[in-house]
Parts: structure tokens; C-alpha cells; sequence
């Protein structure tokens, strides 16, 4: 059968979004997100397409969708990191080589008319939103930002010439019990003489400490894999996309010597108990391009998928 690969106009917008609901109908753990959402981030008004272009494309068998992919270009990336990388994202395709293949290399081939040299993905559009493919854990279903995919992606990616370039690690811990001696052993070590207090964020305090946590957000990722700071216009969108199901409550600041250095949130998912979400170092976290691990969430868990504190907040004992 035939593959028809269409670069689409923007009218064509509501069918590359509805595509992967139409794929996965039934999938027992697939779990999009919510459609108005994924329409205001593909958006061109979006503020991640201020420093931005895209291309979408949809490939068709008999006149039916068979997958969907976006080229993206984000100089906001090729500048901070001095290259010409190119990315895909949003990425959908039934389990079939062929149509993959030609979907990324049209996406491809965009990519390399705007003057890049690689194509790095999948970002949606950029390592500040989901990414990557699932490596492992597929009985289950995903965590907050972080994507399901079928085995069969990784399979269609390497058949079209990818290659990971990075994992994402989500670790589980069950802390009903608490995180056990050892642990607590080792946080008194690297907290030994500093003065570390952990708060939450008073209710009439919330725009301020949104800016707080930008601040510390770009800082701690700035040596990171893939990383690109979200400019004031992204960051304040996503905060206002979050202020509806973000009480105070749920976020917690670190302050060394009395100036915030780290901090750490509860993000309730819609089906289980709130899902921990934790930041607190830069140096043992790297984003992923074509591989991403989750695990299954039994009961609250501690996932930490961006961890960063400000560099010079504290110094470990071992390089004192």
C-alpha cells in the first residue's frame, strides 16, 4: 500500500492533535494529555514559537492517518548550546517501519532546509516539556509529563537510523515507611553545618515564589543534557496553566543561610494519590532524546525527572 506523507496547513491543526487518541482508543495505559492543551502548546501564539518554527506532517494509506510527526527548530537551543541541531517531536505512528521511515525523513528534510545538521528527538517541542520514548516499564501508565509509548517506537526510531543519545532515569521509592536509616544517615552528612530550613509557600505567596522557582530552575539546569532556559514569556504560561492544581501546599522551598536554593512540589495526577515531584541537585540528571524510563505508580512515590538545586548552594563534605 501506497504512503502518502502531507506537510499540513494550519486549518489541519485539530487532525494532527486528534491523531494519537484515535491510535490508542482503548490502550490500557496510554494516557494523553488534554487536548486544549496540546492545541495551546502547538499553538504558533504559544511563546516557545517566538523562538521557533515548526512543520507538521501526517503520513496517510488509502486516504486513512497513519502517523504524525513535527520538525522543530529552536534557536533558542542552537544558541545557548552553539549548534544546528534539529528536532521531531510529536511523534505517532502505527507499528509499521515503512510509514515511520518516511515520516522522519520528511521531517528530516525540512530540518535540513532551515540549515540544520542533526535531529534530535522526541521533544514536544523542547526538553522543558515531554519527551523521549519509553525504554522500559510499559505495564503501566505514565507519570505526570512523562509519555507512554508502545515497544514498537524504539524499533520504528532505530529502523529509520536513530540511536539513543540519552536516558531519563524515574526512580520509584515507597516512602510509606519512611526513606530507612541510610538514608536519613546521608542527608545529616551533606547537611552537616549549614543551615538548611525546608518551608512550604504561604497562600498569598504564590506569584513570588513562581519566580523563585524559574530562577532556581534555569540555574540548576543549565549544565544539563539538552537543556535550554525557558524564556519569562514560556515560564509565566506554564505557571498560569498550573495555578489552578498547584496549592501552596504542595510546594516546598529549601533555603541555605536563608536564601532559597532548592525546591520540590506535589503534583496530584488525576487517578491515584499525589505524585511527588522532586528537585534537588543539578550535577546526576540528564534529559533524553530518543529513550525514557518510568515505572509504574502503586502508591505515592518519589519521581525526581528534573533535579537541580543552585550550583553554589552547598558543598558535600567529601570537597570541603
Amino acid at each position: 500500500m501506497s504512503i502518502e506523507i502531507r506537510a499540513l496547513a494550519e486549518a489541519e491543526l485539530g487532525a494532527f492533535i486528534d491523531y494519537p487518541y484515535d491510535l490508542f482508543r482503548g490502550h490500557p495505559y496510554w494516557a494523553g494529555e488534554l487536548k486544549k492543551d496540546v492545541r495551546h502548546l502547538l499553538d504558533t501564539g504559544h511563546p516557545f514559537w517566538r523562538h521557533g518554527e515548526r512543520r507538521l506532517f501526517m503520513a496517510f494509506k488509502a486516504g486513512r492517518p497513519a502517523g504524525r510527526v513535527a520538525a522543530i527548530v529552536n534557536s533558542a537551543h542552537n544558541n545557548f548550546h552553539n549548534d544546528k541541531a534539529g528536532f521531531f517531536g510529536f511523534f505517532d505512528c502505527e507499528n509499521d517501519k515503512e510509514t515511520a521511515a518516511a515520516l522522519l525523513s520528511a521531517a528530516c528534510a525540512w530540518l535540513k532546509t532551515r540549515g540544520m545538521d542533526s535531529a534530535i528527538g522526541p521533544v514536544n517541542p523542547s526538553t522543558n516539556e515531554t519527551c523521549g520514548m519509553l525504554a522500559e516499564g510499559f505495564d503501566g501508565p505514565p507519570m505526570v509529563m512523562m509519555p507512554y509509548t508502545p515497544p514498537y517506537y524504539l524499533e520504528l526510531a532505530e529502523a529509520a537510523g536513530f540511536a539513543k543519545a540519552k536516558d531519563l532515569l524515574a526512580f520509584r521509592v515507597d516512602v510509606a515507611h519512611g526513606f530507612g536509616e541510610r538514608f536519613e544517615k546521608i542527608v545529616q552528612r551533606l547537611t552537616r553545618g549549614k543551615d538548611i530550613k525546608v518551608r512550604h509557600v504561604d497562600a498569598g505567596g504564590l506569584d513570588k515564589a513562581i519566580a523563585e522557582v524559574k530562577e532556581i530552575y534555569n540555574s540548576a539546569w543549565e549544565k544539563n543534557w539538552g537543556f535550554v532556559p525557558m524564556s519569562d514569556a514560556e515560564f509565566n504560561d506554564m505557571a498560569a496553566a498550573m495555578k489552578p492544581v498547584l496549592k501552596p501546599e504542595y510546594l516546598y522551598f529549601a533555603d541555605v543561610d536563608g536564601k532559597p536554593a532548592a525546591f520540590g512540589g506535589a503534583w496530584p495526577p488525576s487517578s491515584t494519590a499525589p505524585t511527588i515531584i522532586s528537585i534537588t541537585t543539578r550535577r546526576a540528571s540528564s534529559a533524553s532524546s530518543t529513550a525514557r524510563t518510568t515505572r509504574r505508580p502503586r502508591r505515592p512515590c518519589c519521581r525526581p525527572p528534573a533535579r537541580g538545586s543552585r550550583p553554589a548552594a552547598w558543598t558535600p563534605p567529601s570537597a570541603r
